[in-house]
C-alpha cells in the first residue's frame, strides 16, 4: 500500500504529491489544472508482510480511494485500472500501453 509514482497527462508529478507516500494509513493530496481528454495514472504497490508470509496476492488484500475537489468522483464513469505483478512499465505510468478495463 505504497505509492510509487503518480502521472499526469505523460508528466511525472509524483515530487508534487503531499503525504507519506510509504505510509498507506496517511492523506496524500495532489493539485493540477485539469486538461481534457488526458489520464491520471497513480501506482503503486501491497507491502503487507502477512500477505507475503502467507503467499496472498496483494490485489485482493490492498485498496485505493480517490476524492477529487471538482465534483468528480470514484463512482463516476470513466475510470480504468490495471494490475501488474511488477512495477509498471514507462507505457502504463503514462496512461498508455494495453490491458486497461
Amino acid at each position: 500500500e505504497e505509492v510509487d509514482s503518480v502521472y499526469y497527462n505523460g508528466e511525472d508529478i509524483t515530487a508534487q504529491v503531499s503525504g507519506n507516500l510509504t505510509q498507506w494509513l496517511t492523506e496524500k493530496s495532489v493539485t493540477f489544472s485539469q486538461i481534457g481528454d488526458t489520464y491520471l495514472v497513480i501506482s503503486g504497490h501491497g507491502s503487507d508482510p502477512a500477505a507475503s508470509a502467507f503467499d496472498v496476492d496483494n490485489c485482493f488484500t490492498s485498496g485505493f480511494t480517490i476524492a477529487c475537489s471538482d465534483g468528480l468522483k470514484a463512482t463516476s464513469s470513466g475510470w480504468e485500472a490495471y494490475g501488474a505483478n511488477s512495477t509498471l512499465d514507462s507505457a502504463h505510468r503514462s496512461g498508455g500501453g494495453v490491458g486497461w478495463g
